[in-house]
């Protein structure tokens, strides 16, 4: 991919999960919305920073491991849809209560600036309310967990010549 595909896709995901919170708060009430904190995904008051963060990792790994092995590498992808879909749906199963489970960026960076805006006095008014003081953890452990599937998926499980070691 090209640096300028890259900043663009980044872009438009970053877009996208402020487009998607902003709907989350038109089609809730206030009450509602601030019982979700807008969505937000915030790090479990029992769990630190780094726990949260390998939880993280760990999660976006299997589910770009997954994209990676079953849509990328293989010339039928008849069932990639399923697997992918399973794989999200077992990490939120597996990582919800620990981190959160967002595995993207966009997916937290989108909450919480949507919540920041309409919470008065709410977590995310502030750079030092939750919502924000543990928010790098949502993008250090996904980008993270997406350069170590790529590389485990180029030096392990990618055939031919686009192998790291062959």
């Amino acid at each position: 991919m090209k640096i300028l595909n890259a900043i663009f896709y980044w872009i438009s995901q970053l877009a996208g999960g402020f487009c998607g919170a902003l709907i989350v708060r038109f089609v809730t009430d206030q009450k509602q919305y601030g019982s979700i904190a807008g969505g937000a995904t915030i790090v479990p008051p029992n769990q630190l920073w780094y726990q949260a963060a390998m939880v993280e990792l760990i999660l976006t790994a299997i589910l770009a491991q997954t994209i990676l092995t079953c849509a990328v590498d293989t010339s039928t992808v008849s069932i990639a849809p399923l697997a992918i879909g399973m794989t999200v749906a077992l990490d939120i199963f597996a990582g919800a209560t620990l981190s959160g489970a967002s595995m993207n960026p966009a997916r937290s960076f989108g909450p919480c600036l949507v919540a920041s805006y309409f919470l008065q006095n709410g977590p995310g008014t502030k750079l030092t309310d939750p919502i924000w003081t543990s928010h790098f953890v949502f993008w250090l452990g996904p980008l993270l967990g997406g350069v170590l599937a790529a590389f485990i998926f180029k030096t392990l499980l990618t055939r031919g010549n686009n192998r790291i070691c062959p």
